[in-house]
C-alpha cells in the first residue's frame, strides 16, 4: 500500500499517497461508504485519483481514531464535508493523492506535480510584483494559492488580485507568508509547504 506519509498536526493530520494501485485495489481498501459517490461514467485515471483520497481518507481516519464518520459530500461550489466527521480539504494530481483533516478548524490543502507547467500558466495566478526563478517556486506560489483558495474560499477566487507572495528561495520544506486583500481589508496567512521527490505540497490550518 504506497502510503507515503502521514503527518501529525495539532487538531489533525495530514497524508500523502502515491497512486499505483488497480482500482479494485483502491475500492477494497477504501471501503463502500467512502467509495459511493465515486462514478463509474469518468475516466479511468479520475477514478484512480478519487479512490486514492477515499483510501487515505481511511487510514486517516484511523490513525486519528474516529469511527463512525459518513462519507465525502460537496457544497454547491464544490468544496468537500464529511457528515459526522473533521473538517476536510482533498486535493490529487497525476499520480498523487493528498488530505488534511482537523478537529478544530477549517483548512486547505494542494499538491502539484513538480514541473515546468506552472511556468507556462503564470498570467493566471501572478500577482503584481511577483517574481519566480524556477519552476518550483512558481509551482510553489500557484499551490499555495490553491490552499488558501481552499480554505477560504471564493472571496480569494482572483488569484492575481487577492494573494500576493514576495519573493522567497524555495527549500526543502518551510512556510511562506501570502498577503491577503479582499473585503475591503488586508490580512497575511502563513502557507507551509514540502518539495518531494516528485511533487510540491502546501496546506494551510
Amino acid at each position: 500500500m504506497p502510503l507515503q506519509s502521514i503527518v501529525p498536526l495539532p487538531s489533525g493530520c495530514l497524508g500523502v499517497w502515491k497512486i499505483d494501485e488497480r482500482e479494485e485495489d483502491l475500492r477494497s481498501i477504501a471501503g463502500d461508504t467512502l467509495c459511493r459517490d465515486v462514478r463509474d461514467d469518468v475516466s479511468l485515471k479520475r477514478r484512480l485519483e478519487k479512490l486514492a483520497v477515499r483510501a487515505l481518507l481511511t487510514s486517516m481516519l484511523r490513525y486519528m481514531r474516529l469511527e463512525n464518520c459518513g462519507g465525502i459530500i460537496y457544497h454547491d461550489d464544490g468544496s468537500p464535508y464529511m457528515d459526522n466527521g473533521p473538517f476536510v480539504s482533498i486535493s490529487h494530481t497525476d499520480g498523487y493523492a493528498a488530505v488534511i483533516l482537523s478537529r478544530d478548524n477549517e483548512v486547505g490543502i494542494d499538491i502539484e506535480v513538480r514541473s515546468s507547467r506552472a511556468l507556462k500558466l503564470v498570467t493566471r495566478f501572478e500577482s503584481e510584483g511577483e517574481f519566480y526563478t524556477n519552476s518550483d517556486s512558481a509551482t510553489l506560489c500557484w499551490s499555495a494559492k490553491e490552499s488558501v483558495f481552499k480554505r477560504l474560499g471564493g472571496k480569494v477566487s482572483d488569484f492575481r488580485g487577492t494573494m500576493h507572495i514576495p519573493p522567497f528561495f524555495p527549500l526543502e520544506s518551510g512556510s511562506l507568508s501570502v498577503g491577503l486583500s479582499y473585503d475591503g481589508a488586508d490580512d497575511c496567512c502563513n502557507v507551509n509547504y514540502r518539495v518531494g521527490d516528485g511533487f510540491v505540497l502546501t496546506w494551510i490550518c
